[in-house]
């Protein structure tokens, strides 16, 4: 038979036979110790004493005898949920510092310091673990730099062959016209309505495209806008900031037009008007600075793009830009010119050298440029990363002064429990 527990809800008086009886006019001021020991267990100030009469709720067992009370009850309470907001905390700093390649770096410290914690010696646990942790960064720490600098030199070379794609484009458009492609198409009134992208279509492997393309209607017309997306991949350039190729509109190579450039405007040039010589001569250039949809026909003033190509802004003038977590680096641009090649041109450049090789009749020949003068490379700290990883780094060591803290009898037997 279960032993009987009763609970002493009322004080005892005694009757008139002796025995006892609850004493109800009693129930208000017993009712007000009972809210004050409540409001006292829940703020945590005080915890339930066994040996104490004054506590009324608790239950006694027929040998009148009170079981002893969890004092770690609430103390487990607070731990646990310590942990919880420590690990939303070194979380959050994760995915604010690394993005959402935080998660697998921050899941493991967790990991690692619940391994640390719930190990009989958490000194030992801690060398061990430590050890473990430094072969994973050295690893890392060689192979990551490895595949950022392969990505970043494919992109470029990517970049690069666009630029080449569009230069042989347009020596064989030159070879079935006699002429290069005119900046633009007017229309009956001048105004630009079809861009020299368009016309180069079928010499890109995209003749399928400029079949269905109307020369009838602007290039924004109710049938030529469904033609907008996706941009054809020569004029996209993979380095692009402004968006992923294949979702954007944005052409990453724009021409220069003016009456002393390769593109006069609405009339076409022909090679031998290129007196300067087609080796010091740009045809088409790389530019992120502009939103220009590759259909538009339009495209940079020569004194935009002088305005561009020599802005102190060097991320404005240079769109390749090498990054690591710590700096970002500017180098330039590539360009094409009217012999066919690409090249790389550093951020720096005088604005003279730059004006020279946008001009066709200039009179400066390539052996009398120097390019080198003023182009440098630059780096520039990002600061923001520094800050965010120095919390996210002191939230990671935060528990470690605990580790030579000697757990109490209490928790060793909770750690044997979950054992």
């Amino acid at each position: 038979m279960a032993p009987r527990c009763q609970a002493a809800w009322w004080p005892k008086t005694r009757n008139s036979r002796g025995g006892a009886k609850a004493g109800p006019e009693h129930g208000s001021t017993l009712a007000s110790s009972v809210v004050a020991r409540i409001e006292e267990v829940i703020s945590g100030t005080r915890l339930p004493n066994p040996n104490s009469s004054s506590w009324p709720l608790l239950p006694m067992t027929t040998n009148n005898t009170v079981p002893a009370a969890d004092e770690t009850l609430l103390p487990g309470l607070r731990f646990r949920l310590i942990h919880v907001f420590y690990a939303m905390t070194l979380l959050g700093a994760a995915l604010a510092t690394f993005g959402a390649a935080g998660l697998p770096l921050a899941v493991p410290i967790l990991g690692f310091w619940a391994s640390v914690f719930f190990s009989r010696s958490r000194p030992r646990a801690l060398a061990r673990g430590c050890l473990v942790v430094l072969i994973c960064f050295c690893l890392i720490s060689l192979l990551l730099p490895a595949v950022q600098t392969a990505r970043e030199s494919a992109r470029r070379a990517q970049c690069a062959n666009n630029l080449k794609q569009l230069a042989y484009a347009l020596h064989n458009y030159h070879s079935d016209h006699g002429v290069f492609p005119p900046a633009f198409v007017p229309d009956r009134d001048g105004r630009p309505t079809h861009s020299w992208r368009v016309l180069l279509l079928p010499y890109v492997e995209e003749k399928s495209r400029y079949d269905k393309y109307n020369f009838n209607e602007p290039w924004d017309g109710p049938n030529n806008s469904r033609l907008l997306n996706p941009v054809p991949w020569v004029y996209a350039c993979p380095s692009d900031r402004r968006a992923v190729r294949g979702t954007s509109l944005w052409t990453s190579y724009v021409a220069v037009v003016g009456p002393r450039t390769a593109w006069p405007g609405a009339s076409a040039r022909k090679m031998s008007e290129i007196t300067d010589g087609t080796a010091s001569t740009i045809l088409v250039m790389e530019d992120q600075s502009t939103n220009i949809p590759w259909m538009d026909p339009r495209d940079l003033t020569l004194d935009e793009a002088l305005g561009i190509l020599t802005s102190p802004d060097r991320q404005f003038a240079s769109p390749h830009r090498r990054e690591d977590f710590f700096y970002e680096y500017s180098g330039g641009r590539y360009v094409a010119t009217a012999d066919g090649r690409v090249s790389y041109q550093f951020y720096g450049l005088p604005r003279d050298v730059w004006s020279a090789l946008l001009t066709i009749d200039d009179g400066v020949a390539t052996s009398e440029l120097d390019w080198t003068v003023g182009a440098d490379d630059w780096k520039r700290p990002k600061v923001g990363n520094f800050y965010r990883l120095a919390v996210f780094v002191l939230l990671t060591l935060l528990p470690l002064p605990w580790v030579w803290r000697k757990p109490k009898p209490a928790e060793m037997q909770a750690q044997d429990i979950d054992a």
